[in-house]
């Protein structure tokens, strides 16, 4: 009996000191926080149209900028009235004003060429906060509010130098399909903290940069 005894005693301290360690790394490590992210204001965000396309508004670059799944995109910018003129865009012309308006009866977007109702899609927006090296970055979760979704994709930015987490629609267009998204701005960029690497040209800068998409996926 003290045979089969001793190795279930011996086992119990093993377990027991591993849940202590857990605890104590818990206490001196805590994990970085997740808080929710402010919803975006109106009109950022995915919409569907009535025949099942999904559009993005986002503020891209510093100006808003629509973009639907089919690959038609254009401008808009906020008039005194309170809506959103624009103009949609095809291989760089300018080809046909637009204005997006939102009232009781729901958000329209309307041109000489187009006339679309818009239903806001639910979207959750979680942010967190992650550490590569000495560098403090900042992400976002963003992903149906359903949490149905069929797999995380990690948004790996370019040589961009503005938050990819304020101004990238990829996100929005991928989460309004079920795949929820982790969007980061990368260092010195946005809420990201380090010394930013424009141009991506050497060994030195990509293993950099590859440092911080593999702390964004742990």
């Amino acid at each position: 009996m003290g045979d089969i005894l001793w190795p279930l005693f011996a086992f119990g301290k093993i377990v027991k000191n591993w849940l202590l360690l857990s605890l104590w790394l818990l206490i001196i490590a805590p994990p970085c926080p997740a808080e929710a992210g402010s919803a975006p204001a109106f009109p950022i965000g995915a919409y569907r149209l009535a025949d099942g396309e999904i559009l993005v508004i986002a503020d891209f670059g510093g100006g808003l900028r629509f973009f639907t799944q089919g690959g038609r995109t254009g401008s808009l910018e906020k008039t005194k009235a309170g809506t959103y003129e624009g103009s949609e865009r095809h291989f760089d012309n300018d080809d046909s004003q637009h204005t997006l308006s939102q009232s009781d009866g729901g958000i329209f977007l309307r041109g000489s060429a187009i006339d679309l109702s818009l239903k806001p899609l639910d979207l959750d927006l979680t942010d967190h906060y992650f550490h590569s090296g000495k560098n403090r970055l900042r992400g976002r979760l963003v992903a149906p509010a359903d949490d149905n979704f069929q797999g995380v994709v990690i948004l790996v930015h370019g040589s961009e130098n503005f938050s990819a987490v304020d101004h990238h629609y990829l996100p929005y267009l991928f989460a309004a399909n079920g795949l929820a998204v982790f969007v980061y701005d990368k260092r010195g960029t946005g809420g990201s903290e380090g010394d930013q690497i424009a141009l991506q040209r050497g060994i030195v800068d990509l293993n950099a940069l590859a440092t911080d998409t593999a702390a964004a996926a742990d």
